[in-house]
């Protein structure tokens, strides 16, 4: 049995910048939580893609961060797709994240 508990985290979440409007950066954290993808995961299947993908970069950026792309009139559909791929990348990553297995990945799937 795998037993799961409550903690609290010991040190400060490390950030990166997602992207910048008119030198003010944004960041998102640099590893996002497991149960974060997974949510993300569930919203696709709820809400499909585009939906999903806006609430995560919400989620992440957080409201002042998502305000400012969304009240930021330059903003190009290039630039959203940048920036959405980029947090479900990051996201997603999570999932695949080395769980002490070794580059290799699993032993059962060496054959």
């Amino acid at each position: 049995m795998i037993e799961l508990k409550t903690g609290k985290a010991d040190a400060p979440e490390e950030m990166v910048d997602l992207f910048s409007i008119d030198d003010v950066v944004y960041q998102i954290p640099a590893r996002p939580r497991v149960n974060v993808a997974l949510q993300y995961l569930d919203d696709v299947r709820r809400y499909g893609h585009v939906v999903a993908e806006m609430m995560l970069v919400e989620k992440l950026v957080g409201e002042k961060g998502y305000k400012a792309l969304s009240e930021y009139d330059e903003l190009k559909p290039d630039d959203m797709s940048q920036i959405a791929d980029s947090v479900v990348k990051m996201t997603l990553g999570a999932l695949e994240a080395d769980s002490g297995n070794g580059k290799k990945g699993s032993k059962k799937s060496r054959g």
